[in-house]
């Protein structure tokens, strides 16, 4: 899925493991109340 900018789904949560693949830009994950910006992994 392309993300856009501000974009992005609500907090959520599910009942199993997802995997995300970043391949540019940078998003914000938020677990268990902290918050921390990704990055893709440097090529």
């Amino acid at each position: 899925m392309r993300v856009p900018d501000g974009g992005g789904p609500p907090p959520h949560r599910h009942d199993f493991e997802e995997m995300f693949t970043i391949l540019e830009g940078e998003i914000e994950f938020t677990f268990r109340g902290e918050s921390t910006p990704r990055r893709p992994w440097p090529r």
